[in-house]
């Protein structure tokens, strides 16, 4: 199965705005805030060899971030798409929430991109 996930955590928690908060899956314990969680949402195979191994594949993930202000969260969210584009992975829809339990604002974004097997990613024609 073809998929950059690690990688894209990797280059992520490098953000400073971030300061290493990104995980996986939600925290099960208190974390500080800001922070991110990504998930791989999709896949679809574009292309496969004869004996049905896949070549290249469609990738949609999502990527939720938590800040304490509207303003940080645009911030955060520029820095994630810059980042993000810089592997053609790119942004494809948004959410905004307010976490009323805890006080924070929160943005749902999905991210799209193709990746072949070397974890190669490109734009397609």
């Amino acid at each position: 199965m073809i998929d950059i996930l690690p990688d894209l955590i990797e280059e992520l928690a490098a953000l400073e705005c971030l300061g290493g908060r990104v995980y996986r899956k939600w925290p099960q314990g208190r974390v500080d805030i800001p922070y991110a969680l990504i998930e791989r949402m999709g896949r679809s195979v574009v292309l496969s060899d004869d004996l049905g191994a896949e070549v290249v594949v469609n990738v949609t993930y999502s990527v939720d971030i938590l800040a304490r202000s509207p303003s940080e969260l645009d911030s955060i969210q520029s820095d994630v798409t810059d980042t993000l584009a810089r592997y053609n992975i790119h942004e494809t829809g948004e959410s905004p929430l307010f976490e009323s339990t805890n006080r924070t604002y929160r943005r749902t974004i999905s991210y799209e991109g193709t990746v072949d097997r070397r974890g190669n990613t490109f734009t397609p024609s």
